[in-house]
Protein backbone atom coordinates (compact mmCIF):
# COMPACT_ATOMS: atom_id res chain seq x y z
CA UNK A 1 0.00 0.00 0.00
CA UNK A 2 1.42 3.10 -0.90
CA UNK A 3 0.23 6.64 -0.36
CA UNK A 4 -1.89 6.94 -4.17
CA UNK A 5 -3.82 4.44 -2.38
CA UNK A 6 -5.62 7.45 -0.12
CA UNK A 7 -5.38 10.34 -2.87
CA UNK A 8 -9.23 11.31 -2.00
CA UNK A 9 -8.39 11.34 2.20
CA UNK A 10 -5.28 12.92 1.13
CA UNK A 11 -6.80 15.97 -0.72
CA UNK A 12 -9.38 16.53 1.67
CA UNK A 13 -7.28 16.98 4.14
CA UNK A 14 -4.78 19.49 2.33
CA UNK A 15 -6.79 22.09 4.47
CA UNK A 16 -7.53 21.43 7.73
CA UNK A 17 -10.29 24.11 8.65
CA UNK A 18 -11.76 23.95 5.08
CA UNK A 19 -12.48 20.34 5.95
CA UNK A 20 -14.03 20.83 9.65
CA UNK A 21 -16.09 23.49 8.35
CA UNK A 22 -17.29 20.96 5.28
CA UNK A 23 -17.56 17.95 7.84
CA UNK A 24 -19.94 20.05 9.99
CA UNK A 25 -22.15 21.53 7.17
CA UNK A 26 -22.16 18.31 4.28
CA UNK A 27 -22.37 15.88 7.41
CA UNK A 28 -24.37 17.46 9.36
CA UNK A 29 -27.28 15.21 9.39
CA UNK A 30 -25.09 12.05 10.56
CA UNK A 31 -23.76 14.23 12.87
CA UNK A 32 -27.01 14.87 15.09
CA UNK A 33 -27.73 11.49 15.26
CA UNK A 34 -26.04 9.57 18.28
CA UNK A 35 -23.36 7.94 17.76
CA UNK A 36 -24.95 4.36 17.52
CA UNK A 37 -26.54 5.01 15.11
CA UNK A 38 -24.38 7.63 13.70
CA UNK A 39 -21.23 5.35 12.90
CA UNK A 40 -22.91 2.55 11.32
CA UNK A 41 -24.57 4.67 9.08
CA UNK A 42 -21.52 6.29 8.31
CA UNK A 43 -19.41 3.33 7.03
CA UNK A 44 -22.02 2.35 5.31
CA UNK A 45 -22.88 5.11 2.72
CA UNK A 46 -18.82 5.24 2.50
CA UNK A 47 -18.52 1.75 1.67
CA UNK A 48 -21.89 2.17 -0.77
CA UNK A 49 -20.29 5.14 -2.56
CA UNK A 50 -17.11 3.39 -2.69
CA UNK A 51 -18.94 0.53 -4.95
CA UNK A 52 -21.09 2.39 -6.86
CA UNK A 53 -24.27 2.15 -5.30
CA UNK A 54 -23.58 -1.70 -5.16
CA UNK A 55 -25.02 -2.92 -2.26
CA UNK A 56 -23.99 -6.47 -2.43
CA UNK A 57 -20.56 -5.10 -2.37
CA UNK A 58 -20.87 -2.68 0.03
CA UNK A 59 -22.27 -5.92 2.43
CA UNK A 60 -19.71 -8.00 1.57
CA UNK A 61 -16.86 -5.34 2.55
CA UNK A 62 -18.95 -4.38 5.86
CA UNK A 63 -19.49 -7.96 6.67
CA UNK A 64 -23.35 -7.27 7.01
CA UNK A 65 -26.60 -8.48 5.13
CA UNK A 66 -27.31 -6.52 2.01
CA UNK A 67 -30.63 -5.92 3.15
CA UNK A 68 -29.01 -4.11 5.96
CA UNK A 69 -27.07 -1.76 3.57
CA UNK A 70 -30.31 -1.45 1.87
CA UNK A 71 -32.10 -0.44 5.06
CA UNK A 72 -29.56 2.17 5.55
CA UNK A 73 -29.29 3.67 2.62
CA UNK A 74 -32.95 4.55 2.72
CA UNK A 75 -32.12 5.76 5.70
CA UNK A 76 -29.32 7.81 4.60
CA UNK A 77 -31.65 9.02 1.37
CA UNK A 78 -34.39 10.36 4.06
CA UNK A 79 -31.18 12.48 6.00
CA UNK A 80 -29.03 13.62 3.08
CA UNK A 81 -31.98 13.63 -0.02
CA UNK A 82 -31.00 14.91 -3.36
CA UNK A 83 -27.24 15.00 -2.31
CA UNK A 84 -26.99 10.92 -2.95
CA UNK A 85 -27.75 11.29 -6.06
CA UNK A 86 -25.78 14.53 -6.82
CA UNK A 87 -23.06 14.02 -9.03
CA UNK A 88 -20.94 16.37 -7.07
CA UNK A 89 -23.03 15.80 -3.71
CA UNK A 90 -21.57 12.54 -3.61
CA UNK A 91 -18.30 12.92 -4.90
CA UNK A 92 -18.31 15.56 -1.58
CA UNK A 93 -19.67 13.41 0.93
CA UNK A 94 -17.11 10.27 -0.95
CA UNK A 95 -14.30 12.63 -0.47
CA UNK A 96 -15.31 13.94 3.33
CA UNK A 97 -16.23 10.71 4.45
CA UNK A 98 -13.07 9.31 3.91
CA UNK A 99 -11.09 12.18 5.77
CA UNK A 100 -13.63 11.88 8.95
CA UNK A 101 -13.54 8.34 9.16
CA UNK A 102 -9.87 7.70 8.47
CA UNK A 103 -8.62 10.34 10.51
CA UNK A 104 -9.76 10.97 14.16
CA UNK A 105 -9.75 14.23 16.01
CA UNK A 106 -8.03 14.61 19.19
CA UNK A 107 -11.43 16.13 20.52
CA UNK A 108 -13.22 12.70 19.66
CA UNK A 109 -15.33 14.44 17.31
CA UNK A 110 -14.73 12.10 14.22
CA UNK A 111 -17.32 9.10 13.90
Amino acid sequence: MSWLDHVPTLVASSGEEVLELAIAVRLAPLLALPRNRRVPLAKTLLAYLENHDNAVAAAERLMVHEQTVRYRVRRLEELFGDALHDPDGRLELLLLLHAWTRFPRADGAGP
